[in-house]
């Protein structure tokens, strides 16, 4: 699994979105790399974004698991990926980039794959 673009977002605990590509060749776009006040930092799946009538927003992810250990050992190896990224592209976290909502720039990003 490699991180194949990444986009620093620097918003609240949003720290950025990447596409990683999967040894099977599938390509994941809009993943998000969040760290939290407390230090603790995780990578998240694409998600849908709802807010009711009420104004409550919830969260619907596109991407499951049959289990919780197949999630968390996904979620392990992605964060790994990501962690190589970053140590190899040490520079990418300290040049801020604002995201924008709309944008087809991850998808734009795909011929630059080695297929």
């Amino acid at each position: 699994m490699k991180v194949i673009f990444f986009r620093k977002i620097d918003k609240g605990s949003l720290v950025a979105s990447f596409n990683v590509q999967l040894p099977s060749g599938m390509i994941i776009y809009k993943c998000n790399y969040v760290k939290l006040q407390d230090g603790r930092e995780f990578c998240a799946l694409p998600q849908e974004k709802v807010s009711d009538n009420s104004g409550v927003t919830k969260y619907f992810p596109f991407v499951g698991f049959v289990s919780q250990e197949l999630k968390e050992t996904f979620s392990q190896q992605l964060m790994t990926a990501l962690k190589d990224y970053l140590f190899q592209n040490p520079g990418v976290l300290s040049n801020v980039t604002r995201g924008h909502s709309g944008s087809n720039e991850f998808l734009e990003h795909k011929d630059e794959l080695d297929w």
